[in-house]
């Protein structure tokens, strides 16, 4: 009968440990490979983007602009810039203040064109199948871009029905082509 001294001095012995040498060695090339690959495909990419640096873009923008630090610094200059001598305000001419214009839903279509992503892409086809049955609740379209409009609709519902799947450029610049004049035409 074996005893577990035995079982143990089986485990450990030489012999076995040879046995095993090629079989470690193979597992230990593929475990480096794989976590080669990984890095690979996470560096290639826009997954961790999409994941989590984006988030981390926005709460960094949020925290500069509207946390409360940055609220009690903007009241201080403004306080500081308040009781300013008269010489001094004439001396330094103010900032000029840039107006920030508002882009439009289209702009912001074409910026998801420009982005390179695939799922921007599916996301600007989204969009653009949003604006335009927005504009068509009050306005009926012409017989011509109606086909054109089904057939970009047909194209959305099978985005919507797959996921997973990515669009190429050439696929939704037709479709958002197809939407471009159909909302020039109602406007």
């Amino acid at each position: 009968m074996l005893d577990i001294v035995t079982i143990y001095n089986r485990f450990v012995s030489s012999e076995l440990q040879q046995a095993f040498l090629p079989l470690k060695i193979a597992l230990l090339l593929l475990s480096l490979v794989l976590f080669i690959a990984i890095i690979y495909f996470f560096k290639n990419t826009s997954y961790l983007d999409n994941l989590w640096l984006d988030d981390w873009r926005d709460y960094l923008i949020w925290k500069r602009k509207y946390s409360l630090r940055a609220k009690k610094k903007q009241y201080k200059e403004k306080q500081a810039t308040q009781f300013k001598p008269a010489e001094e305000v004439i001396a330094k001419p103010e900032k000029t203040i840039t107006k920030v214009v508002p882009r439009t839903d289209w702009e912001r279509i074409l910026d998801k064109l420009e982005s390179g992503r695939p799922l921007n892409y599916n996301l600007a086809l989204l969009d653009a199948d949003k604006l335009l049955q927005k504009k068509l609740r009050d306005r009926e379209l012409g017989e011509f871009y109606a086909q054109k409009v089904k057939e970009a609709r047909e194209l959305v519902e099978e985005v919507m029905a797959d996921d997973s799947r990515d669009l190429t450029l050439e696929e939704v610049g037709q479709a958002i082509d197809v939407y471009k004049k159909a909302l020039d035409s109602l406007d």
